[in-house]
């Protein structure tokens, strides 16, 4: 049912060793998998540990390649004698193209700059053409921190890593920069917008002031996922653009036109902390599916969102994590998903720890263990979705059983029927009705 559930034998298991089995760099072979299709695997967690099958390896590299060819080099050009009348002929003929040739190229437009690849250099973001030629540079007034590579971090967000595309169909290709910054006040976000030639188009600040009737949550908020909505036809460019409270619960998802501009928004009581697109049900609609903390219950949440229509706030039934003054929630669905036995007798908080699309699915991976530990290594419980948000399967992942015999073999929980404990856990709760694009 789920093809990650256990770890595959003899992987080549890290980006070390798959950039060490191309004899080049961890930056390049992340690169290949984000542009080339590189077939790299994950395990459940955190984005999943990655592993790589060699054969798989051999056959990209094969087919994206193919295979070399020894350089042939020619003879040397031989050059008959000339007559010395006739270079003087030719040598004032050349002069005259090359005076035509000068003012032409001044008549002529400045070549194109075509963004490529970037790079970070202190508080300088560096970007350069397909042949590593820097096409321009800008300077931030600190130095970034890095909150796509920072995974084991608070603020460690992989999904804002700077991106380079055309993201409104304009056929030239942006840059999308996540600045963030730590003033040991709070966290502070804001998402800049660059043309291709290095102008900033718009920068994007998240959040606003949110409140219950017990709290209020004025900025700084953070970018937490920034995700560019796949091309659909008659459906204008959108950015999805999530900011959370720095210190506390609330999160905004944001739909931003190509113009930088907030054309609508959603709020959680929860933070949203990883999402993609998908049609699960083969219709041709695109869905943003999210995962994310739910502070209500101390569990997490599925949120389902079509990035035409949503709107409002999450309906809460306790009313202490109500937001306020939002409206009514304009949501495809939403789930709230158990504890197990387990986590209700330990930390008592799970944490979405990964998310996946495969064959019409949503595989999501919710961790069981202590707040933080929602890595590769934390015992999880695997949830099959398919269309509407329909359970289709749970399972414990392969490192569960042993952190359960490690808590009872400490004293740290009391022994409890496990396969009982995965039935009740199927009893999601549905605080979303499931609605189709008709709204029914």
């Amino acid at each position: 049912m789920f093809p990650d559930a256990r770890p595959p034998s003899n992987p080549i298991s890290s980006w070390k060793e798959i950039a060490a089995h191309f004899r080049v760099t961890v930056r390049t072979v992340q690169l290949w998998e984000e542009q080339r299709g590189l077939p790299v695997r994950r395990m459940p967690g955190v984005k999943g540990r990655v592993y790589a099958i060699q054969e798989e390896l051999d056959a990209w590299e094969k087919t994206t390649f193919g295979i070399g060819q020894a350089a042939q080099a020619g003879a040397p050009e031989q050059r008959p004698a000339q007559h010395w009348k006739r270079w003087i002929v030719a040598a004032c003929a050349a002069a005259g193209l090359l005076l035509v040739g000068a003012a032409a190229s001044m008549l002529r437009p400045a070549p194109k700059v075509v963004p490529s690849t970037w790079s970070l250099k202190g508080r300088t973001l560096v970007i350069k053409d397909a042949k590593g030629m820097v096409a321009w540079t800008h300077e931030f007034p600190e130095a970034p921190d890095q909150t796509w590579e920072n995974r084991n971090s608070v603020i460690g967000f992989p999904l804002t890593e700077p991106r380079v595309g055309d993201f409104d169909g304009d056929g030239n290709r942006e840059v999308l920069f996540s600045y963030t910054i730590d003033r040991r006040a709070g966290i502070e976000s804001e998402l800049y917008c660059f043309e291709s030639d290095g102008r900033i188009r718009w920068k994007y600040t998240p959040g606003r002031t949110a409140a219950t009737r017990k709290e209020s949550f004025p900025p700084p908020y953070v970018v937490r996922l920034v995700l560019p909505v796949p091309p659909q036809p008659g459906k204008p460019p959108l950015l999805i653009v999530v900011g959370t409270h720095s210190m506390y619960y609330p999160s905004q998802v944001a739909a931003i036109n190509p113009q930088g501009k907030v054309v609508r928004e959603y709020w959680h009581s929860g933070h949203l902390n990883d999402g993609g697109f998908a049609d699960l049900g083969d219709s041709g609609k695109l869905l943003l599916y999210m995962t994310g903390a739910h502070n209500a219950t101390k569990s997490t949440a599925i949120v389902a969102l079509d990035p035409t229509s949503f709107g409002g706030a999450s309906r809460e039934s306790n009313p202490d994590y109500q937001l306020l003054g939002m409206g009514e929630p304009r949501e495809a669905g939403r789930v709230v998903l158990p504890a197990s036995e387990l986590t209700r007798r330990t930390s008592g908080v799970t944490s979405p720890s990964g998310i996946r699309f495969l064959q019409g699915k949503l595989i999501v991976s919710i961790s069981q263990g202590r707040l933080g530990e929602a890595d590769e290594g934390s015992p999880c419980v695997l949830y099959e979705f398919g269309p509407g948000l329909r359970l289709a399967g749970i399972e414990y992942c392969w490192t569960f059983k042993s952190f359960f015999d490690e808590n009872i073999r400490t004293g740290k929980a009391r022994p409890y029927d496990m396969d009982a404990d995965l039935e009740r856990m199927r009893q999601v709760d549905m605080t979303t009705p499931w609605r189709d694009s008709a709204g029914n």
